[in-house]
């Protein structure tokens, strides 16, 4: 399955668990104060949704 998934990605392999803690602790940061109200897909270029 994990095989499966990391096809349909554009960077063609799973996401590491220190990638998904960096966008995590980015919004935790003072440096996203001003975001609000958006998700931020930590998803290695899979196929756009709309928002």
């Amino acid at each position: 399955m994990v095989e499966h998934l990391s096809s349909l990605a554009a960077l063609g392999r799973p996401g590491r668990p220190d990638e998904v803690a960096e966008a995590a602790a980015w919004l935790l940061s003072d440096r996203a104060g001003y975001v609000n109200g958006m998700t931020l897909d930590v998803d290695g270029g899979t196929a756009p949704r709309p928002h």
